[in-house]
């Protein structure tokens, strides 16, 4: 797309044009391209709602390429980089009136850490049944459970669980481990059972344990840490 000179800019504004042009999305990323970081904006269209209403079928011409409601104006800039300030009708309800302004992007670089050091907890609860010639297994083939186990190469589990048949008999990607039923703790024990399941399925999973008499050392993973059960 074309560059404007000048950029970026500290404002915008366009009156009833953006209904004029191909692709409002990629006009609205234009946009945002062309502003700074505290930019904002101000944006008029004609009310798809009030033709409708008032069946004003006539005002619906080849040179409009698009129609917006106040909830359609609204998601098409929310979803394209910017945050909604207002939006209502003007003009006897004829206009839509939006103001915007650059949303500003989420940085969760430093965030990361958290997950370093749950892979390096990871890795060192392995490690250390491991070398006692212990095996740990691992409950749930999620994708959540499966990202973790390749972020942290965790190639030393013996077998994942998982309770939907679906997935058993299958291997998770990248490390290729393979995933069973829960009835395979009974037929191939372990010295541990890591549980890595999301929200209320721990407690599920702890139960299921229970109720299998399994025998192995249980570790949940909760808010992302290995917490001894």
């Amino acid at each position: 797309m074309t560059e404007i000179p000048g950029a970026p800019f500290d404002s915008f504004v366009s009156f009833n044009y953006l209904e004029h042009l191909p692709e409002p999305g990629a006009i609205i990323q234009a946009m945002g391209r062309h502003t700074g970081p505290d930019a904002s904006g101000y944006v008029t269209v004609p009310n798809l709602e009030y033709l409708l209403q008032t069946k004003c079928f006539y005002e619906f011409v080849a040179d409009h390429l698009s129609y917006f409601t106040r909830e359609t104006l609204t998601r098409a800039f929310e979803t394209n980089g910017f945050e909604v300030a207002s939006c209502r009708t003007i003009n006897e309800d004829n206009d839509i009136e939006i103001m915007v302004r650059k949303r500003k992007p989420l940085d969760i670089a430093g965030d990361y850490k958290a997950v370093e050091k749950l892979i390096r907890s990871l890795q060192k609860t392995v490690d250390r049944y491991v070398a006692q010639n212990k095996k740990v297994a691992v409950w749930g083939a999620g994708h959540r459970t499966l990202a973790l186990l390749a972020l942290a190469r965790m190639d030393r589990i013996a077998y994942v669980v998982d309770s939907a048949k679906f997935k058993q008999g299958r291997f998770t990607p990248i490390l290729h481990t393979k995933i069973v039923g829960p009835e395979h703790l009974k037929t191939d024990p372990v010295d541990l059972v890591l549980v890595m399941v999301p929200g209320l399925y721990p407690g599920e999973v702890l139960k299921t344990l229970k109720k299998m008499s399994v025998s192995a050392d249980v570790a949940v993973l909760r808010d992302n840490k290995i917490v001894r059960v």
